[in-house]
């Protein structure tokens, strides 16, 4: 984590000259800030950083270790909802132009806003047999997914 010091120094002292430049005001690498820089610091941290967020992938079905499976949908949500906790926490969905199934890929994106997760969808450049090195053709595949 960027913020924790005992191990990156060098870091710490970098994190505090960007807060000086950004605040306008001398911040020491001691381990206490001015109360004014300390107020900068969480002001800035608070309105302007985005909070840090989480995300799996929890399908089982699709990766480098070969083909597992897929789970119970309750499972997932079960084990999901226990990782989260009360946090912001997201979902990574895949799909690719050589294997993409628009009807299991809404259940999908369905399926977890429904609960109330973020979902990031990653779409794999895998041309299609034929379709080798034509962008065009995967820049309107994307483009298709994107506006559905």
């Amino acid at each position: 984590m960027l913020l924790h010091t005992g191990d990156h120094p060098v870091i710490f002292a970098v994190l505090m000259a960007f807060l000086a430049s950004v605040f306008g005001a001398p911040v020491s690498s001691h381990s206490s800030l001015p109360s004014a820089s300390q107020e900068s610091v969480q002001r800035y941290l608070t309105d302007v950083v985005q909070p840090f967020s989480f995300s799996v992938y929890p399908e089982g079905g699709n990766g480098e270790v070969g083909y597992v499976a897929a789970s119970d949908d309750d499972r997932v949500l079960e084990a999901l909802d226990t990782l989260r906790g009360e946090q912001e926490f997201g979902v990574y969905l895949f799909t690719a132009w050589s294997w993409h199934n628009q009807d299991d890929l809404d259940r999908k994106i369905d399926l977890y806003t429904d609960r109330g997760y973020q979902i990031t969808l990653m779409i794999k450049y895998s041309p299609p047999d034929g379709r080798e090195g034509d962008a065009d053709g995967y820049a309107r595949f994307v483009s298709g997914v994107v506006q559905r």
